[in-house]
């Protein structure tokens, strides 16, 4: 029996971005849980979360008082 098989070039672009998925599988796993398909979404978090571990990047600033209270303080437009 033979087999004619084809080879398919894939772009390295998208096999690097294959390898950064397969490298963070459960924070994959996490994100596809909650309805995160996007590719493109998946890998912007997987960034996100380098960055912050790596600490190039603070988290966000989570203000703890009233949302209504808090406005006051920004400058005018920074909402």
């Amino acid at each position: 029996m033979t087999v004619d098989a084809q080879i398919v070039q894939v772009p390295r672009q998208d096999r690097v971005e294959f390898r950064k998925l397969a490298e963070h599988e459960a924070l994959v796993e996490e994100l596809l849980a909650d309805r995160k398909v996007s590719r493109k979404v998946l890998l912007e978090k997987i960034d996100r979360r380098r960055a912050v571990e790596d600490g190039q990047d603070e988290p966000p600033e989570i203000a703890s008082e009233d949302f209504r209270t808090g406005l006051d303080t920004l400058p005018d437009g920074g909402a």
